[in-house]
This record gives structure tokens, C-alpha cells and sequence, in this order.
């Protein structure tokens, strides 16, 4: 079986530019060597200068794509379980935000935003 959810997570207007310019670079240099507990074993760069995806060794993958005309990331998950999308998921926000943020799937409970970030997640 396949689990996949895609989150927004949203950002301040004014300061998404620099944040985007600003982890493009990172994520590019710095790729995530484990998600969910799984080894990356695959990084690419998105033909479209926009994101990354990486693949776990068990064929899950996250993809990290930020919008061209919103304040936002787009975070996707495609797992082999709901508990390792959701993981992947979570991980997710980690790295686009390079500090801890709690991205809430959807029938997970918790609060819509990220109290002192600017940050708010929409499922």
C-alpha cells in the first residue's frame, strides 16, 4: 500500500523571498541524510529550480517545493505507512524551516499555526 498527503505550510509575505533564496542553497548543499528513520539514499534537485525530493531506502519519499506566487512551502509525503508519511511529513517542515515546526496532517490533532513563527499549517 501507498500513503501520500501533501501540506502548505505558510509563511510571512515579506520575509518568504529571502527564506526561499536562503534554503534553496542549503537543502542543495546540506540534503537530509535520514527521514522517518530512513536512510536517504536519493536527492534531486527539481527540473523546475523550486524544490527538492528525496527517497528513503524503502521507496518513501518527501518533496520540498517552494510556490513562485505564495508565501509558502508545498510539502509532499508518499510512504509505505500513514505513520511514516506522517513522519515525513514532520521532517518535512523541519528542513524548509531549519527549526523545529510541527506540520499537523490532517485528523492529527493540534493548533493550525506555529505561535511565534508567522507560520500557520492548512492541510
Amino acid at each position: 500500500p501507498s500513503f501520500y498527503l501533501r501540506t502548505d505550510v505558510h509563511t510571512d509575505r515579506d520575509a518568504y523571498p529571502a527564506l526561499k533564496a536562503r534554503l534553496l542553497v542549503e537543502l542543495g548543499e546540506h540534503s537530509p541524510e535520514t527521514l522517518g528513520g530512513a536512510a536517504v539514499v536519493r536527492t534531486i534537485a527539481l527540473d523546475t529550480g523550486d524544490g527538492f525530493k528525496f527517497w528513503t531506502d524503502d521507496g518513501s519519499w518527501l518533496l520540498v517545493r517552494f510556490s513562485g506566487t505564495e508565501p509558502l512551502v508545498r510539502v509532499y509525503a508518499e510512504a509505505t505507512s500513514a505513520d511514516l508519511r506522517d513522519a515525513l511529513l514532520r521532517e518535512g517542515g523541519v528542513i524548509w524551516c531549519s527549526r523545529t515546526i510541527t506540520i499537523r496532517p490532517p485528523g492529527l490533532a493540534g493548533s493550525p499555526s506555529i505561535p511565534g513563527t508567522g507560520i500557520s499549517t492548512v492541510s
